[in-house]
């Protein structure tokens, strides 16, 4: 009779107890770098809104870079600065941009035009405390220079418009692209509302951005929505790396740019001509370094012209999932741009005809803009970089048809 070896057994089944432990640690350090990393930019997030709060309560130009000090009043009454779980380092950075972590995956992402939103609304609505004049120092902010306008108060009825707008434009793109949303998106799902004033509506195309529990919807360029993110990109990274981690030999750049050229397409972008205009760089996630045997199939792609970002695509090629998609030149959507309020109708009583009238003639009527600017005693430099030497045919009486 055969005896089976009890030794054999115990040894098998402690390896396979080892195991299940081992799995579990590292399932359980997963779960952990997916909540630090959440937390982190949770704190980042804070911090940058901190110091816009800052920048606009103290008049402060984009180039400016506060100290913790500066910005601790601005943290929703907390004393101390916020840490990143996983020990990593802030740098609180210039106001135009992000603060940063030095650990990688913790970061804010986004193009810079959304990020400073707040500091566009103060230059256009508050304007500067000694009354409007600005003596700008820095060549850097001659962009500030170049859009101080006349203020118009945001009213009520132009909120509750631009809203709805945004709405309407996330609820098309959501179903354009499949996204995983709960559709019709409603009020009642917007966890996040920013409202450009209507400076930005009449000069930049800015209507401002709505966000989801899933995605932000960002309206700033060609008065049509350019942009989208995923809310939660770091935690579906991590769950992507570990479903997607793929060898070397499976790379293929090529069929990333075809699923690239697709979603572009149904999202309404003209990516025959970004093909064309642009220079274009696709680049693949390497979780073990540019020489590891791994990858991650979450592409980024980039159409670039020189020293300007014309279109991004981030997204998961096994899924198709979209990380983040924006494009910054109004020239390749191909989306219609939204419907055009009755401005003259929304803003007021608060804003007289006359004073909507002007704010519109600034924008479309070049001897008006010079005028203006030489009223706010912009450098020289302002009107060159505006092109003033060129005539508008456009009247602002256009604004009434």
């Amino acid at each position: 009779m055969l005896v089976p070896n009890k030794s054999i057994a115990v040894i098998t089944a402690i390896s396979l107890t080892s195991i299940i432990v081992a799995a579990t640690a590292m399932e359980l350090v997963h779960l952990r770098l997916v909540a630090a990393a959440e937390q982190c930019i949770y704190n980042l997030r804070r911090i940058d809104g901190a110091k816009v709060a800052w920048a606009l309560q103290n008049h402060m130009g984009t180039n400016a870079m506060p100290t913790p000090e500066d910005i601790r009043p601005y943290l929703n009454g907390d004393a101390k600065m916020p840490r990143c779980p996983a020990g990593g380092t802030y740098v609180i950075g210039r106001v135009a941009d992000y603060p940063t972590c030095s650990v990688p995956d913790h970061a804010l992402k986004g193009p810079i035009s959304v990020k400073v939103l707040a500091m566009l609304s103060a230059s256009y609505e508050q304007g500067r405390s000694n009354g409007g004049s600005n003596n700008i120092s820095n060549p850097g902010e001659a962009h500030n220079v170049a859009r101080l306008r006349p203020r118009l108060i945001p009213t009520p009825a132009y909120r509750n418009k631009i809203l709805q707008i945004m709405i309407d434009e996330a609820n098309r793109i959501a179903r354009d692209l499949n996204l995983p949303e709960q559709l019709p998106i409603t009020r009642s799902n917007i966890i996040h509302i920013f409202i450009g004033p209507p400076g930005l509506f009449i000069h930049d195309s800015i209507l401002g951005y709505v966000e989801t529990t899933n995605y932000s919807y960002c309206c700033y360029v060609g008065w049509t929505l350019s942009e989208i993110d995923q809310m939660n990109e770091v935690k579906e990274f991590y769950e992507s790396k570990a479903r997607f981690t793929w060898p070397i030999s499976r790379l293929d750049t090529n069929a990333a740019f075809g699923v690239a050229t697709r979603i572009m397409e149904s999202a309404g972008m003209d990516v025959a001509s970004m093909n064309r205009d642009c220079k274009v760089s696709i680049i693949a996630s390497m979780t073990e370094g540019p020489h590891g045997k791994h990858f991650v199939p979450d592409y980024e792609i980039d159409w670039q012209k020189p020293g300007t970002n014309v279109a991004r695509l981030d997204f998961l090629q096994p899924t198709r999932s979209i990380r983040s998609l924006a494009v910054y030149d109004a020239k390749y959507i191909l989306r219609k741009p939204v419907e055009a309020p009755d401005l003259i109708d929304l803003l007021g009583p608060e804003n007289s005809r006359e004073a909507v009238l002007k704010e519109w003639a600034i924008t479309t009527n070049a001897a008006a803009r010079r005028a203006f600017l030489i009223e706010n005693h912009a450098p020289e430099f302002v009107f060159k970089k505006l092109g003033l030497t060129q005539t508008n045919a456009i009247s602002p009486n256009e604004l009434e048809k």
